[in-house]
């Protein structure tokens, strides 16, 4: 039954929205992909920029997390602070 739906709805999209028999698919569908793919990028971009804003707010550095470990050493702790 979905299948009839879809199929039906389908083919009103492109008959009466379009305009456009069959032949309005295949370059409606990369039209549709390739402004999918444009909207991604700045999204990508600007997910990156604010965690990479948030991380760098969040208090500490990642060394604290290695002070709460008990058997690591000053001097590991110092040769991991300068490698960072």
């Amino acid at each position: 039954m979905c299948a009839t739906i879809c199929g039906s709805l389908r083919k009103y999209f492109f008959k009466q929205v379009l305009g456009k028999g069959d032949e309005g698919k295949n370059t409606m569908k990369w039209k549709y992909i390739l402004k999918r793919i444009l909207i991604a990028i700045p999204t990508f971009f600007g997910i990156t920029i604010l965690a990479y804003f948030i991380l760098n707010m969040a208090p500490g550095s990642p060394l604290d997390a290695l002070l709460a470990d008990p058997g690591i050493t000053p001097a590991e702790l110092e040769r991991k602070r300068v490698a960072l």
